[in-house]
Order: structure tokens, then C-alpha cells, then sequence
């Protein structure tokens, strides 16, 4: 799993998944399980087969998010990333993100 040093994620009530990181050049594989806290990796995510997914309680120790191609799946919502942008080391997204409630266009700098 993939812990998230050097990142700033903001989750709002849409997931809006607005991700600056400082990485490598290499940076636009974003692939993997990012968590808040690389402690509680083991406990925020499970394998389900080949899928990585969330555990049962995963909400208990703290959160993260699922990046797949082009989708951010979190606990509460999910994103499509409709355009990434790397400048030196950080990584500008602009995401769609949709929850049960509501749907809307996030940008990152």
C-alpha cells in the first residue's frame, strides 16, 4: 500500500479529491491505496481478489482513498479525473466528483 507523505488531500461531502504531492517525476502514476496515516494502511484497506477496497471499518482509523486510471474512489464518494497537470513536483488535478448527494467539477493547484 501507498502511504500519503507530502500530501494534502481535500475530502469534503462530494470527495472532492484535490491531491498536491511532492514525488518524483514519475509522479502521473498515481495508481494504488493512499492512506492518511501509513500506520493504519493495514486497517483502512483489505484485498478483495486482485481489487483493493475499503475494510468494514476502515472509518475508525482515519481516511483515505483508491486511484485507478482515471478514478478516485473514496469511502464517501468517488471522482473521475478529467485533466492532471505536473509542475515541478506537484501534480495539479482537476476531478469530478460525485456522492449520493451531489455532483461537482474540483480543481487543485
Amino acid at each position: 500500500m501507498i502511504t500519503m507523505r507530502g500530501a494534502s488531500v481535500m475530502i469534503a461531502a462530494a470527495l472532492s479529491a484535490s491531491v498536491t504531492l511532492a514525488v518524483p517525476a514519475q509522479a502521473f502514476d498515481l495508481n494504488g491505496a493512499w492512506a492518511s496515516s501509513p500506520e493504519n494502511c493495514a486497517k483502512i484497506f483489505t484485498r478483495k481478489g486482485s481489487q483493493i477496497a475499503f475494510s468494514d471499518n476502515s472509518d475508525i482509523y482515519g481516511g483515505g482513498f483508491i486511484v485507478a486510471g482515471d478514478r478516485i474512489v473514496g469511502k464517501t464518494g468517488q471522482c473521475r479525473i478529467k485533466a492532471r497537470k505536473e509542475d515541478g513536483k506537484h501534480i495539479h488535478l482537476i476531478s469530478e466528483c460525485a456522492s449520493d448527494s451531489c455532483t461537482r467539477t474540483c480543481s487543485s493547484a
